[in-house]
């Protein structure tokens, strides 16, 4: 599951002062998915640790300022050790300014990936948008990706991206609300995007 971070202080806080409402939410979003699978699993530790859970804890990590200096990689990162989140799924954004699409930091990504492998962390590159599979968008979106694989080859073997993760959720564009006879246009876009 994924936490959206607003504000690491507020969040890291919250945690902190174990608030029931907050760690109520956090336990379902990082441990419904483990709990429906296997219903007889306990419920995680909600203290903060340093040690490896076999549970994957993830969060999505929204903004390139938590990860775009060397003081944020290092505040991210030890956050997810003290809470015990093992992934991350790091929002990329592409280089607006560059003549082909190319990876917006990709000097501090490549370090942020490198130090969270060596502190047992995976990180998964988190793109989405609710059009980005429509037919129109389709040679942005696998640009995009091209960009993406071409910045995770030029990572050491070992300290790469462990995954993409694709948020598209067409349900919230006006296509799908439209009528019908749209919804079925935009599955038909993503059916052949896939």
């Amino acid at each position: 599951a994924v936490v959206y971070i607003k504000d690491m202080n507020i969040l890291n806080h919250l945690l902190a002062r174990r608030s029931t409402p907050v760690l109520a939410i956090l336990i379902l979003c990082f441990c419904a998915p483990a709990w429906a699978e296997n219903p007889a699993m306990s419920p995680p530790n909600t203290q903060p640790t340093t040690q490896a859970s076999t549970l994957t804890q993830g969060m999505w990590v929204w903004h390139e300022s938590d990860f775009n200096t060397d003081q944020a990689q290092k505040q991210l990162l030890d956050f997810c050790e003290r809470f015990g989140f093992n992934r991350i799924f790091v929002q990329i954004h592409a280089d607006d300014q560059a003549p082909i699409y190319t990876i917006r930091y990709p000097k501090e990504l490549t370090r942020l990936v490198a130090q969270a492998t060596e502190r047992g962390i995976a990180v998964e590159a988190l793109d989405g948008a609710h059009d980005m599979a429509y037919k129109q968008h389709q040679p942005t979106t696998l640009a995009m990706l091209d960009a993406l694989i071409d910045l995770n080859q030029s990572m050491p073997v070992g300290q790469r991206f462990v995954g993409i993760h694709y948020d598209i959720e067409p349900y919230v564009g006006d296509e799908w609300k439209a009528c019908q006879q749209s919804r079925d246009a935009v599955m038909l876009d993503l059916l052949t995007f896939y």
